[in-house]
Parts: C-alpha cells; structure tokens; sequence
C-alpha cells in the first residue's frame, strides 16, 4: 500500500460495537494488496467471498475517500485484480455496516465483469437460472438508491447486445414490486438472454410500467418502438408495441 489511510476512532471498543462511527480518510495511489497476504493475518476468511474464490489474487487500488464507514465520501475509487471485474467510480455510500439502512448515490464509470466472475461472487442462486448472464459485460452510468429501492440510468455494453437503461425499481414488498423502465436496445440479444429459443436479437426503444416480477402475478403496460426483432426465424420490422400484461396472460396491439 502506498500514500496514506487514517482512522480515528474514540476507544478499541468503539471498532467492535460502533465501526459505522470510525472516520476515515484515505488517499492511496496504485497500490497492491496480495489475498494471500490478507489469509497469512486472517486466515479465517479463506471461506469467504472473494477469497474462497481467488486466493491469490492481487487487489490493485487507486482510491481517495474520507467521511465515516457509514457516511462515506468516495471521491475516486479505481479497483482491478479479482480477474476480470474492474470497477471506476465516485459517489456517497452510508450505512454499509447495516444493509438495512444502505444507501448510495454513485457514478459509474465502469463496471465491467466476466459472467464467470459474477457467478464467482455473488451467493448461490442470487442469479436465476433462466437468466444467461452474457460472457463479458460493461456498465457505465448513475444508480441511486439503497438495498429496496433503485434508481438508475446506465449505458450497458455486452457481447450479447448493448442497451441504455433508465429504470425506477421498488422491491420493498415481494410479488408486488413496482417498476419503470425504459430501455433502448441495440441488437440485444434478448432470447440468449432469457433462454427463450423463438426469440431472437432486438433493436428499438421499449418502456415498462407494472409490477410484480413474477411472470404469473405481474401487471405491466408495455410500449415500444421496435426497429427489428427476430421471432421464430423470421425478422420483423417498424413494430409500434401497445400491450398488457395481466398475471401472465399477455394481450399486444
């Protein structure tokens, strides 16, 4: 680690009872951290995520920050090094010691990821198993929000289409959550995506307001320009999309 990284903090115990409290302040330029490093003084993390994973991996990290671990001002934060995950971004974290109560307000410059990373990461089954995660993905944008409640506009790049996504999502209440999305598609290929074998890439603009995520439970209003979707092997073109979707049963004009 190079530069600089201070904490204050009252007393010993205050780490232990009251971390979220710990100022901090850091300023540390193209610094490495080794995981096995990290395993060597704390060796009861080799179970976790990300070292279960990545033992060996070697953290690269630019990043100027300062505030309180639960008011967190992150000026730049630039990190590489868990294969191929890179994050560059900026932003307001608080309460990261109580997911609860998280809430954050970031500039994403980019987050890029392997599928094989992601699955890596996240906890089991946290990705569906009729979700097909592209091979390699890029996000840049603005997402504001805590752990319930999202709100984003990103530019997504993928080796299975790109997309700009602009999205208000309420997940407070399960099989009733609320969302808007408006999404403009370039060759998406939405059909690899869902495993849906008749459907094919898609380009044009699509908004949906409904909610529930539940295929036999949601209600949506659907609405979209479409440039061309490929379907059951044929490729249709200048689509007006004006439907509904109610508890699984779909009606499009």
């Amino acid at each position: 680690l190079r530069d600089e990284v201070v904490l204050n903090y009252n007393s010993i115990e205050q780490l232990s009872a009251n971390p979220g409290a710990v100022k901090i302040a850091a300023n540390i330029r193209n610094s490495k951290v080794g995981f096995s490093d990290i395993l060597m003084l704390v060796p009861t993390l080799r179970n976790t995520v990300p070292f279960n994973k990545y033992p060996n991996a070697i953290l690269k990290v630019d990043t100027r920050l300062k505030g309180t671990v639960n008011d967190l001002q992150i000026q730049n934060l630039e990190l590489s090094g868990i294969d191929q995950l890179k994050v560059n971004a900026s932003g307001n974290v608080k309460n990261a010691m109580n997911p609860d109560n998280l809430y954050y307000d970031l500039n994403v410059r980019e987050l890029s990821s392997s599928a094989k990373t992601i699955y890596n990461l996240v906890p089991k089954n946290t990705i569906p198993t009729n979700i097909t995660l592209p091979s390699f993905f890029k996000i840049a944008g603005t997402a504001k929000g805590t752990t319930q409640i999202v709100n984003t506009n990103l530019k997504v790049t993928t080796t299975l289409g790109n997309a700009g996504i602009r999205a208000s999502v309420d997940m407070k209440r399960k099989d009733q959550e609320r969302y808007d999305v408006l999404a403009n598609l370039q060759n998406l290929q939405i059909g690899k995506i869902i495993q849906n074998k008749d459907l094919g890439s898609i380009t044009g603009q699509i908004a949906v307001k409904g909610q529930s995520f539940d295929p036999n439970k949601a209600n949506a209003d659907i609405k979209g320009n479409i440039k061309s979707v490929a379907y059951n092997g044929y490729t249709y073109q200048n689509m007006v999309l004006n439907g509904k979707v109610n508890r699984g049963a779909y009606v499009m004009n």
